[in-house]
């Protein structure tokens, strides 16, 4: 018997999944999804267009001619929610979201501040003597 053809994986992370999956099909691989009992990637990524987040088998590392390479994607528009910062990133302060800007057409209340209500919100004009 002959010794077996290996290839090696390309990084797909990043692709849209229809791409990595003709990527993958040139060099003699196939690209499936996290549940290996499921439907095809196809059936799970059509219609629409769905992105490449992670890849299971590394990419440069050499396989097997015909062996599948497990993928997870997102529909495009749709963000992630699993993906951790990285170790020394930088975190965002929330009070740098909970602070407004300054607007000139937004009135900024203390609680110390009652504003006068704009003309015609104090409902003299629909009140009848």
């Amino acid at each position: 018997m002959g010794e077996r053809r290996r290839v090696v994986v390309p990084d797909f992370v990043g692709e849209p999944v229809h791409v990595a999956m003709e990527a993958a099909a040139e060099v003699g691989l196939v690209l499936v999804g996290p549940d290996p009992d499921g439907p095809s990637l196809r059936a799970l990524t059509w219609p629409g267009l769905f992105w490449v987040t992670a890849q299971w088998t590394l990419p440069g590392i050499a396989v097997e001619w015909g062996s599948e390479v497990e993928v997870d994607f997102i529909e495009d528009g749709e963000s992630r929610s699993d993906v951790r910062a990285g170790a020394g990133d930088p975190v965002p302060a929330l009070s740098r979201h909970a602070e407004p800007e300054d607007d000139p057409d937004v009135l900024t209340v203390r609680s110390s501040e009652q504003p006068d209500p704009p003309a015609g919100a104090r409902g003299e004009e629909n009140r009848r003597e």
